[in-house]
């Protein structure tokens, strides 16, 4: 019994130790990893293992759904920290991964739940957020997911988790949301296509479309917002979470607060900006958004839904590639689907997600591109608060690692400019958050990222920050060698991966540092403060290792290198083989390993060679020890290999790899291996062609207007820093396009598609388009004067006696302005839009007092028809929503009366009379030729928000007959709807009849 608890003891004790490297850092537990369009993904697997270890194996074990794989070697010679990857079809999996050497498992470690299947973000204003006092729509599904994180609708960058939650009862849709209907409609997604499904949360309440705009464009503070908001909370899910797991598709619901204060052209601009930058700052060109189409908000009296913004996000699904339409909501109104007149009702909870479930059709699926990223990010970086600072400033840094390190790293913040150009190390910690000081010369445009020691990573970059200098710069000195390099020992044949090199050069003013080699033996190549290769001469070398700081100024250190000769006494066979067989098990951007042997030569090992796009680039001896295949196959169990490719053929992109029993063309089963998204280690520039990072917004002007535009300077970016040219075509006669500008005159009215192609030095070309919509000559457009520096405002509604509706300048946000009102052209009445507007405040962020109501001069109340146009004081700034009104009677009582002889069927603008009408009488209305008749609606909306649908007694020709029931003498909203769009909102007063 004794010596069973010995063993036992001795058994934990092994495990205990082991544990100190169990430690698998990806994938995270319950992570899902955003399939492609066959189903499939590569999920990486990293961590910690014992030194020592030969071989990283790992195995996926379906749960539901998916393919199970036997054990697969991912990794050889990891050192102490391991990184390889496993394709996986879509399903939910156990992971398990383990270590070998010498054919015994040093190492063994699981993670509980991966998926492979479908990443979703939620993003927009309050319908797509929820309350978290409701009652949430939770998960049954195991396989639906979360990221379980709430924080009072604040995020703290540095205590985002790192692992994903079961999205059940008591879940929220973090870094923001609460659950909501996310876990409902993952149940209907996971049992639809059988793969697991995940949510992170990104909306934000009571968010207009410019809002976003102005926090995508990096705004730190929008209205009463602060960090960043509306936007951030997308930038973080981007930043930490998708650019590991790739997503399908952002699900948009937003619009509600952009009802009467924008237009179609505004919000599809807004929608272009905000997507811009999700795939600019997502890396993910292409990334889809699913907009929902919503309008409705039941404050406005008469303009409860906005045809326009309606047809905004239309126009965004048909302009913008891989958009798709998600629910129309604005049709579901009334106590039995909102709560306060706004929001869906927790009783609906389920019906929505039964809504969005049918927007993601299997059609959706089918041509919805989804977002996959290229390689996984070992480190990324956070937004840096606030964005403006002074040199010699703190800033705290808040980042996430998920590649393994040594237990000898540290963190290091290094600054950089804009476009990524390193300034030095600023400062080095650990955890999640690194407080650093700026130096004082710092300025401008700024950006930092967080680098790792051990091993030698680099991270990505954070947003941009804004720095001010409050000292000078120190002059710039060669670094300086602080210890003296170790000498390198080494045997010919043996593999050695990023084996670091002991020593240290260290900047005396902050530099970053660069290092190259030079001198070192055939089969070793450096990179950074490691070597890599498998050394094929002995002898006795002197490498040189050179240090480099931003400045270009630059110190050496040399270092000895031993090579001994190979222990082995076998002679490799080359050439010409008896009974040849091996095995190709793995391959990634810097290597290949498995197995070669020829059973006719039992006890020799063999010579391989390497070929990379049918290149040969290496031979080395297939001589490490693999019991495995000795146990298999009898003979030497030298047969294994472990190669890695030389950094000089490193030059990045797809790699075909093959390997072939040396001087042969015996391909080793496995071959080929197909790797993607390799880096450029090669130190040879592999030139690239240039992107497109900001898609051009549409133009809009009159025919005669002079036109011009210049498009943001990031409209176009090359990977390789390359100057870009720029070639317009398809131009209008009259417009010229030089450079990022358009200019000119157009005369002739029409739309026009603009083509911009932006070309490298080398030739290499991307294009794009721009809209330009030139409109008929009619009126001169209005003249903003200097008098007012961002000024805006409607016409919100007129009748024969009265004219309202509101006015801001945004540069005075907290005045009121003077008007005036115009009546068929002639100055009529001035006075100050002081009124309490609530609306106003609450969609602009300005205060209530931007309100007005005209009376009609007696004067001019001549009858006939008015023609109504509001300026701001002083100016030609007219504002929005200048209108006419018709059938007024002399003296100006609320009326319009239309001459029966008048022919409907000519008209081209809306006309409703009788007005006043009699309840119990009838209602005519006439209406533009271009309205498909027979598909229109017709309600009356009282001004406590009671809504009666009107019957329709005859129609044709333009003009409708509409029975009036009864009803009780007031003022009314006639509301004309066609296929679920606002066509036409006007008062109307209802009287008894006489």
């Amino acid at each position: 019994m004794k010596q069973f608890n010995r063993l036992g003891l001795l058994a934990s004790l092994v495990l205990l130790i082991h544990s100190a490297w169990a430690q698998v850092t990806m994938p995270l537990n319950r992570i899902v990893f955003q399939r492609n369009q066959a189903n499939q993904a590569t999920i990486p697997v990293q961590g910690n293992c014992p030194a020592g270890s030969l071989l990283i194996q790992a195995k996926a074990t379906a749960l539901q759904g998916g393919t199970s794989t036997d054990w697969t070697t991912i990794s050889s010679n990891p050192s102490t920290v391991f990184s390889g990857s496993l394709n996986l079809r879509g399903g939910w999996y156990r992971l398990e991964v383990r270590s070998l050497a010498g054919g015994s498992q040093t190492g063994y470690w699981t993670v509980d739940r991966v998926g492979v299947g479908e990443v979703f973000v939620v993003a927009g204003q309050s319908n797509n957020l929820g309350s978290i006092q409701a009652n949430q729509l939770a998960a049954q599904d195991d396989r639906v997911s979360v990221l379980n994180y709430w924080n009072n609708e604040e995020i703290d960058e540095q205590n985002l988790p790192k692992s994903f939650s079961q999205a059940g009862n008591g879940t929220t849709c973090g870094p923001r949301n609460p659950l909501y209907i996310w876990g409902g409609l993952g149940d209907r997604l996971a049992a639809r296509l059988n793969v697991p499904v995940l949510f992170l949360g990104a909306a934000h309440a009571g968010t207009p479309s410019y809002a976003w705009r102005d926090a995508a464009n990096g705004q730190e503070n929008v209205r009463d917002m602060h960090k960043n908001a509306p936007y951030r909370a997308l930038g973080v899910d981007l930043i930490y979470y998708i650019k590991r797991t790739g997503v399908r598709s952002v699900l948009w619901h937003q619009g509600e607060s952009d009802n009467m204060y924008q237009t179609q052209q505004g919000y599809v601009d807004n929608m272009k900006t905000v997507i811009g930058k999700a795939r600019t700052q997502s890396g993910l060109g292409n990334m889809s958004w699913t907009i929902a189409r919503a309008s409705y908000f039941p404050f406005y009296a008469g303009h409860e839904t906005d045809a326009g913004v309606i047809a905004g996000q239309n126009q965004t699904i048909g302009e913008v590639s891989n958009c798709f339409a998600g629910p129309a909501t604005d049709d579901y109104i009334g106590s039995e689907y909102r709560a306060d007149q706004l929001h869906f009702r927790e009783a609906r909870y389920s019906w929505l997600a039964d809504l969005w479930n049918g927007s993601l059709s299997d059609s959706f699926f089918s041509n919805c591109e989804p977002s996959l990223p290229a390689s996984v990010p070992a480190i990324t970086t956070g937004y840096i608060l606030p964005f403006a600072v002074n040199g010699g400033d703190n800033i705290n840094v808040p980042f996430m690692a998920t590649a393994p390190v040594n237990g000898d790293n540290t963190y290091q913040v290094e600054l950089l400019d804009e476009s990524g150009n390193s300034q030095g190390v600023i400062g080095s910690g650990s955890g999640t958050l690194i407080t650093v000081q700026l130096p004082v010369w710092a300025n401008g445009r700024l950006r930092v990222r967080v680098n790792s020691t051990s091993p030698a990573r680099t991270g990505e970059a954070s947003e941009v920050f804004t720095a001010t200098r409050t000292g000078d710069k120190p002059t710039a000195k060669p670094p300086v060698l602080t210890s003296a390099y170790n000498a390198l020992s080494f045997q010919v044949g043996q593999a050695i991966a990023n084996t670091p090199v002991p020593g240290n050069f260290t900047d005396p003013t902050g530099l970053a540092i660069t290092y190259s080699w030079s001198g070192l033996p055939g089969g070793i190549s450096g990179n950074g403060l490691t070597v890599s290769g498998t050394p094929t001469t002995a002898g006795t070398f002197t490498a040189q290792l050179t240090a480099t700081n931003t400045a270009g100024l630059s110190a050496s250190a040399s270092i000895p290198v031993t090579i001994t000769p190979a222990t082995s006494t076998t002679t490799p066979v080359t050439g010409t083989y008896g009974s040849p067989l091996g095995f190709l098990d793995g391959a990634n951007c810097g290597s290949v390993f498995g197995w070669a042997a020829d059973q006719a030569s039992p006890s020799a090992s063999v010579n391989v060679d390497v070929f990379l796009n049918n290149v040969k680039v290496v031979t080395a001896v297939a001589g490490e020890t693999r019991n495995d295949v000795a146990n298999a196959i009898g003979g030497t169990s030298a047969r294994g290999y472990s190669i890695n490719l030389p950094a000089s053929v490193q030059t990045g992109g797809t790699y075909t790899l093959v390997v072939k029993l040396a001087g042969s063309n015996f391909s080793l089963t496995g071959s080929p291996k197909v790797v993607t998204g390799c880096p450029n280690l090669s130190g040879t520039s592999v030139n690239h062609a240039p992107v497109l990072s900001v898609v051009p917004a549409s133009q809009q002007i009159d025919a005669g207007a002079t036109l011009s535009v210049i498009l943001p300077g990031n409209t176009f970016t090359d990977p390789d820093n390359d100057a870009l040219t720029y070639r317009w075509s398809d131009l209008p006669d009259g417009i010229t396009g030089n450079g990022l500008t358009l200019s000119g005159v157009v005369t002739t009215a029409g739309i026009y598609t603009l083509q911009l192609s932006a070309t490298d030095s080398t030739g290499l070309s991307i294009s794009t388009s721009l809209k330009l919509t030139v409109n008929a000559d009619t009126e001169p457009v209005p003249i903003k004067t200097t008098a007012y520096g961002s000024p805006a405002g409607f016409l919100d509604w007129a009748n024969c006696t009265n004219v309202g509706g509101w006015a801001v300048d945004f540069t005075r946000p907290g005045s009121s302005v003077d008007v005036v009102l115009f009546i068929n052209g002639q100055q009529a009445t001035t006075m100050t839009a002081n009124e309490q507007r609530l609306d106003v405040e609450h969609a602009l962020g300005v205060s209530a007092q931007k309100g007005y109501t005209f009376t009609v001069p007696a004067s001019m109340r001549t009858g006939g028809s008015y023609s109504y146009d509001v300026k701001l004081a002083g100016s030609n700034f007219s504002l929005t929503g200048s209108r006419t009104v018709n059938g007024c009677p002399s003296g100006g009582r609320l009326g319009a009366v239309r001459s029966e002889s008048a022919t409907a069927a000519t008209a081209s603008a809306w006309m409703i009379y009788p007005n006043p009408a009699s309840s119990l009488g009838t209602l005519t209305v006439d209406y533009p030729n271009s309205v498909e008749d027979k598909l229109l609606t017709a309600g009356l909306v009282s001004m406590q928000g009671t809504r009666q649908e009107l019957t329709i007694e005859s129609f044709g020709d333009g003009r409708m007959q509409l029975h009036l029931p009864q009803l009780k003498e007031g003022i009314y909203v006639l509301m004309l709807v066609c296929e679920g769009k606002l066509l036409k909102a006007e008062k109307v007063l209802i009287v008894s009849p006489r």
